[in-house]
């Protein structure tokens, strides 16, 4: 019961493991994790789908991450990241995402490069806007934006709304007028809001 909420995604995912090298939701839980690049560098590169450098005082990702062509969960939360490390972008077979907690504040149009990224955590970070090209991130499932400060989004989010299930916007000020637009955009999409503000109007 676990992974049900997650029927859809898993049925698409199941179709890409097929001819492919992605993993399911439950298999990402139990395959090995790396938590320093040292120890991944010694290990098989096509063997590495799991990276977390959470909490580990970065402020740089190191170029050799793009040896990883499996790699599809990776944690960079709670470093000092000033500028998104567009490194990322690369990691083609990248399907979670966590950098929340990190200084930047905009995010590189490339990461919509991340054709299988279903979970995207930006958390408490200084973003304002989205990528005005979202809507390619066609598999895109969970995104959570707690605590930033969009204010608004692009209108082309709207073609994620038969994959788009979750956002958490809480403790984001954004007013009752956009509110009222995003849910237009996506009628399918459980939106996590806090109280609505009438900053901007």
């Amino acid at each position: 019961m676990k992974y049900f909420f997650l029927l859809p995604l898993l049925l698409l995912l199941l179709s890409a493991s097929i001819f492919g090298q992605l993993l399911l939701p439950n298999q990402l839980d139990t395959v090995k994790k790396y938590t320093s690049i040292q120890a991944a560098l010694k290990a098989d590169s096509l063997q590495i789908y799991k990276l977390d450098f959470k909490n580990k005082n970065l402020r740089e990702l190191p170029g050799e991450i793009t040896k990883f062509k499996n790699l599809q969960y990776l944690d960079i939360s709670k470093n000092h990241f000033k500028k998104f490390p567009e490194v990322i972008c690369q990691l083609e077979n990248l399907q979670v995402l966590y950098v929340s907690r990190n200084k930047f504040d905009s995010l590189p149009d490339c990461i919509c490069n991340l054709k299988n990224l279903w979970k995207l955590d930006l958390n408490n970070t200084n973003v304002y806007e989205l990528p005005k090209n979202i809507d390619k991130l066609k598999n895109l499932y969970t995104l959570d934006l707690w605590g930033t400060h969009i204010a608004d989004f692009p209108d082309n989010i709207q073609y994620l709304k038969e994959t788009l299930k979750f956002i958490d916007l809480r403790v984001v000020a954004i007013n009752e007028k956009e509110q009222v637009r995003l849910k237009s955009l996506l009628p399918y999409t459980t939106i996590y809001f806090s109280k609505s503000c009438n900053c901007g109007y």
